[in-house]
Parts: structure tokens; C-alpha cells; sequence
């Protein structure tokens, strides 16, 4: 295609009233978002701990506990290991309900949301986890608090729910005895709050828990309405040629990618590059060789930690990750104890590896800058102190 075509293409896509109305669609306010709570599981754990409580300001009284409950328990009528059915849901009132977040535990650990009728013998503690994978025996050690603790042990009705975004697991099966449910389960409970409590709700009320559905149906379930997927489709049938041209002449993420493994190559001692991430391990760690758990050709995927550079699809994540061992499994229960206690629960990637995320950069924030050395300063700076702390725990260890 000639230069003046290509032109051409592209001021027709910048005419283009479709485009428009598209930048419409995806720019609508929301809320949550401008909050940036979306990957927050504190503020999504607050927000449900409101919806949850009979007696807040949203007028629902126990309705919407009831029906979280309800949709927990319906797929495991027939299971044996569940005392509790839903009738004793159904015919029973919750309104008595004391719902407290992040409840403290004897070892220290914090419940995120936890219900407590004692009218209805009734205890459930529910786990959120939105990106975050499950602490080291973290269900566990919650579900012998209860069963040892003077006051709920003797409570008829326990339940335990562990949250999360994905939907592709067994729905009738228990995952370490516990409830699994997932986002998509609350957006139908609310769905279902919105047609049949709207009167009880205030105009405002009604908004505010609109805009947490749309939030987590985008953010979390992926979900796209269908009116911008028409329109994605009808633009690119019509703009197909400059859309092409765009994308082959446009890869914001690997120029940003490029920019910080030049960055943490300069800070690294050991650097070990993929297609899509990088590993290292920083200057500043006194004894490498304690490290190790085998002997490997490529001396860092024989390391039991290290920190990760991931490139996503519209971001680049930097952080801590700690590979899965058998030769030191002791001493990588130790290691991760002793990280969580600093930086929080590591995410856990199908029991292989764990990781920490320490800082994320942008498409956005890389295309806005306009002096690339001040941002190298920036980020680098901003690595320094993530690097400091890091190398400074391993050597104190």
C-alpha cells in the first residue's frame, strides 16, 4: 500500500463516528474503578461485608446474606460433610447476623469476612481472593480456629466459602472442605437483588451497587457487553487495513519491556531472559550458593527465589517469585513464611511457583511520558527501594 493510501486509511478510522461512539461506551464513569479497587480483594471484601450486614443503610435487611448462603449451598444438598441444608437458610432469619472483616485468629491470621447468628447456631467465614493465591495451610488453620474456639464449637451450623474469579472447577465438589463460589455467583445474586428489591432500595443505593456488578463483570469476570463487541467488529471490518497498520507499527509493551530488563540487568548479578518475562537475582545478596537447590545448567532456575519481570498485555509486572522444590521443601515453608510477614500473601500458580507482586507499570503511564531518561530515572528509583528491601531480608535470613 502506497504512503498517501495509508494516509488515507487512517484519517478515515480518526472520522470515523463509530469510533466515537465506541469511546463512549468504554470511557462510561464508573465508580469502583476510578477508586481503582478493582484488584483490591480489602475494598471488595468491604463492600460485600456492607451488602452482607441486616442492618445497614442499604434497606435489604438479611436478603442478600441470605441468598449468598443459598447459592453456596445449592449444589451440596447431598453432601454429608455439610450439616447445614438450605432450608435452615430458607425458613430461618439472619437478621441478628454480626459480620466482621478481617477477623483476627490465635495464630494471627486475618478472616476476611466472617458471620456470626448466634440466634440460628450459624458461623460462616468467607476467604476473597481475587488474584492472590491461598497462604501456606491459610483454610486450614481458619477452620481449626472455629472448631477449636470456646464459643462457635458447639454452633450446629458451620460454613466455609472460599471466593474467587474463576468459574472452571466443579461446582458440587469441596475444595479443602470448603464452599468454592465465584464472582460470577455474586453478580447473579445481585442481578436477582435489583429485580426483586428495587423498591426497597434508594435511588442512590440502587447506583452504587450497579456500578460494583458492572465493575466486576469487566474487571474480574472478563466479561464484554455486547454492544461494544458489535461495534469492535463493525469497526474493524470497515478499518481493517489501518487498524493492521496500527498494530504493526505500534508495540508500546515490548519498547517498555526492552527499557526495564535494561534496568534490572544493570542492578542484577545473574539475569536468565524468556520470550515474555526475565528472572534475576540482584546485586546486594551475600550468599548465592545458599540459594540453590540443584544442580541446573542455568544457575538461576536452579534458585529457590528470585525476582520476576512478566510482561502482560497491557502492563509489565515486576516482583518476587519462589520456585517449587522438593529437594528443600522445608526451607522454602520458611522462606515463604518469613516474605509473607513482610510483603503479604503470595499468589500461588498451580502449586509449582509462588509470586509477589512489587510494581506495575503501564501502556498508559509509559505512553505519557515525554522525557524517556526521566522516566528511567523514575523507575529505576522506584526499583532501587523494592530491590534494597528484598536483598536486605534474604541476607538477614
Amino acid at each position: 500500500m502506497l504512503i498517501k493510501e495509508q494516509q488515507h486509511q487512517l484519517e478515515q478510522l480518526m472520522l470515523s463516528e463509530d469510533l466515537e461512539e465506541l469511546n463512549g461506551l468504554t470511557g462510561d464513569f464508573n465508580i469502583f474503578n476510578a477508586l481503582n479497587m478493582q484488584n483490591n480483594e480489602i475494598r471488595h471484601s468491604n463492600f460485600l461485608g456492607w451488602l452482607l450486614k441486616p442492618y445497614e443503610s442499604h434497606n435489604l435487611g438479611d436478603y442478600f446474606l441470605k441468598e449468598i448462603l443459598k447459592i453456596s449451598l445449592r449444589h451440596h444438598s447431598r453432601n454429608e460433610s455439610i450439616k447445614t441444608r438450605l432450608e435452615d437458610i430458607i425458613f430461618n432469619s439472619f437478621e441478628d447476623s454480626e459480620i466482621v472483616l478481617e477477623k483476627l485468629t490465635d495464630k494471627n491470621r486475618r478472616i476476611d469476612i466472617f458471620i456470626d447468628s448466634p440466634e440460628n447456631q450459624f458461623i460462616c467465614l468467607i476467604e476473597n481472593k481475587i488474584w492472590s493465591g491461598e497462604g501456606i495451610d491459610q483454610l486450614k488453620d481458619y477452620k481449626t480456629y472455629i472448631e477449636n474456639h470456646e464459643k462457635y464449637k458447639n454452633y450446629k451450623h458451620k460454613v466455609f466459602i472460599f471466593l474467587t474469579p474463576n468459574t472452571d472447577y466443579n461446582k458440587e465438589a469441596l475444595y479443602k472442605n470448603y464452599i468454592r463460589i465465584d464472582y460470577s455467583q455474586i453478580c447473579e445474586v445481585i442481578n436477582k437483588m435489583l429485580k426483586f428489591k428495587e423498591k426497597s432500595m434508594s435511588e442512590e443505593v440502587r447506583f452504587f451497587i450497579e456500578h460494583y456488578k458492572k465493575m466486576v463483570e469487566r474487571n474480574i469476570m472478563g466479561n464484554t457487553d455486547e454492544e461494544i463487541v458489535t461495534l469492535c467488529k463493525k469497526i474493524y471490518r470497515e478499518h481493517k487495513e489501518a487498524i493492521d497498520l496500527i498494530i504493526e507499527n505500534t508495540d508500546i509493551n515490548t519498547e517498555l519491556m526492552d527499557l526495564l530488563i535494561k534496568i534490572v540487568t544493570e542492578k542484577s548479578e545473574i539475569v536468565n531472559p524468556h520470550s515474555s518475562s526475565i528472572h534475576s537475582l540482584p546485586k546486594g545478596i551475600k550468599d548465592l550458593e545458599k540459594l540453590k537447590y540443584g544442580e541446573m545448567e542455568n544457575w538461576l532456575q536452579g534458585s529457590i527465589i528470585g525476582l520476576y519481570l512478566a510482561k502482560g498485555k497491557m502492563n509489565v509486572d515486576f516482583g518476587i517469585s519462589i520456585q517449587k522444590t522438593d529437594t528443600k521443601l522445608e526451607d522454602r515453608r520458611n522462606l515463604v513464611s518469613i516474605l509473607e510477614k513482610e510483603y503479604g500473601n503470595f499468589r500461588n500458580r498451580n502449586d509449582s511457583w509462588r509470586w509477589f507482586s512489587l510494581e506495575t507499570i503501564s501502556q498508559d503511564e509509559f505512553c505519557e511520558i515525554e522525557d524517556i531518561n526521566e522516566f528511567k530515572v523514575k523507575i529505576e528509583q522506584k526499583f532501587a527501594s523494592h530491590i534494597n528491601k528484598f536483598c536486605n531480608i534474604l541476607n538477614n535470613i
